[in-house]
């Protein structure tokens, strides 16, 4: 096989790609890029626990670099390119702010945001989901507990965007460049203002919080901020737009869940195993490994493919079958181990509450579109519109 993660032709369906590879090449050598694959949930999980073979503080990328792309660079202080010891005292900054209590107060608040949307768009009898709704809610919502201005959540949101999953190519990356000089800009003025005035956010948590024992730098507070940012904005609108397609072509499963409200949140963990927001992210080996007869070699790049790990036979019943009410132990759309995705919990709330605020205002809505695609920005799989129409005006519940 030849696999090429950054390949346009996958974007749209990589999963019967996927499950050639689980089927004849599961340790994947990807000569191109010099890198390996993993597609079985058994060795993806297992790689992602053993931190000190697959360790992360050497890019999560796959190409890292080439005649025409440079893998972004991000400012020191970035969690998600961390390994202990450094990356266990920034977690414990933030922990506090993403316990499980702590986000179950939001949910009023995050409710209410949601009603307000769609109220934006209720009379209209239409709407465009992806900008009006699945990627303004987790915007709005990540923006309060950052302690984002209000007048900037929309910069901060787009940025967010630009940054998560640059395409291989110039003019993403010459993009990428304005977002990341434009978000730092606005982090280095938040850093100021939130220690003249501490208030109750996260930001406040970074801007007078110590690692260590020592206080952050201004680098290491901006790459804490685009670290926090990207983490907790596109992956949660990526997982509410796969949602409301998922429940669009399947209009048997959305009936379960109009039917029972209660079904929502496993349908939450189906939507995430089934549609994963994040497809892969790579790691760097510390040293020599054997795995399945393949010699992989020391800083060698090994792409952890939740996708397809969450699709296989081995481990789920029909995994290519789509079934709100699937009883499953795991996925690994959250990731395991150390980089487990510390927002959790506010994603699994802010899918649930999405989804049924949707379901309450929306009913039985229907996609405006024959075809729907998504946005070429591997790691991350972005829809990129979802239009839909249904019965206008139905109030609040």
């Amino acid at each position: 096989m030849d696999f090429d993660p950054y390949d346009p032709a996958l974007v749209d369906d990589p999963y019967p790609t996927y499950a050639a590879l689980r089927r004849e090449s599961p340790v994947y050598y990807g000569a191109s890029h010099d890198f390996w694959a993993l597609t079985r949930f058994a060795d993806v999980k297992h790689a992602l626990g053993d931190h000190e073979t697959y360790c992360s503080s050497k890019g999560l990328l796959v190409i890292e670099a080439t005649d025409d792309f440079e893998a972004p660079e991000f400012p020191p202080g970035n969690m998600l390119l961390m390994d202990p010891p450094e990356h266990t005292a920034y977690r414990k900054v933030v922990n506090r702010k993403f316990l499980q209590r702590t986000v179950a107060e939001m949910e009023d608040q995050v409710r209410e945001v949601a009603n307000t949307l769609v109220d934006r768009f209720i009379e209209r009898g239409s709407c465009e989901l992806v900008s009006e709704f699945t990627a303004a809610l987790p915007a709005i919502m990540f923006g309060r507990q950052l302690g984002i201005p209000h007048d900037a959540w929309e910069q901060f949101q787009h940025c967010s965007a630009v940054l998560v999953s640059p395409a291989p190519t110039p003019e993403a990356m010459a993009e990428h460049r304005l977002a990341a000089e434009a978000v730092s800009a606005m982090f280095v003025q938040l850093l100021a203002e939130k220690r003249a005035h501490p208030a109750d956010d996260l930001l406040t948590e970074l801007a007078i919080g110590t690692v260590d024992g020592a206080p952050l730098s201004e680098a290491e507070f901006v790459g804490f901020g685009i670290a926090m940012l990207i983490a907790g904005n596109d992956t949660t609108s990526n997982l509410l737009a796969n949602a409301m397609w998922l429940l669009a072509v399947h209009p048997e499963q959305r009936a379960l869940l109009l039917e029972d409200r209660s079904r929502i949140p496993n349908a939450v963990e189906e939507i995430l195993r089934f549609e994963p927001p994040v497809h892969g992210l790579a790691r760097t080996l510390t040293r020599d490994v054997e795995l399945d007869g393949h010699q992989l070699e020391k800083e060698q790049k090994v792409l952890l493919l939740f996708a397809s790990a969450n699709r296989d036979e081995l481990e789920f019943d029909e995994p290519e079958r789509f079934d709100v009410t699937r009883r499953f132990e795991s996925h690994l759309s959250f990731g395991f181990g150390i980089h487990h995705c510390i927002g959790i919990h506010l994603g699994r709330l802010e899918g649930r509450v999405g989804i049924e605020t949707l379901l309450d205002r929306l009913g039985e809505y229907e996609l405006a579109t024959d075809e729907v695609h998504w946005r070429q920005t591997f790691p991350t799989r972005p829809m990129a519109e979802l239009p839909v129409t249904f019965r206008a005006g139905a109030p609040r519940a």
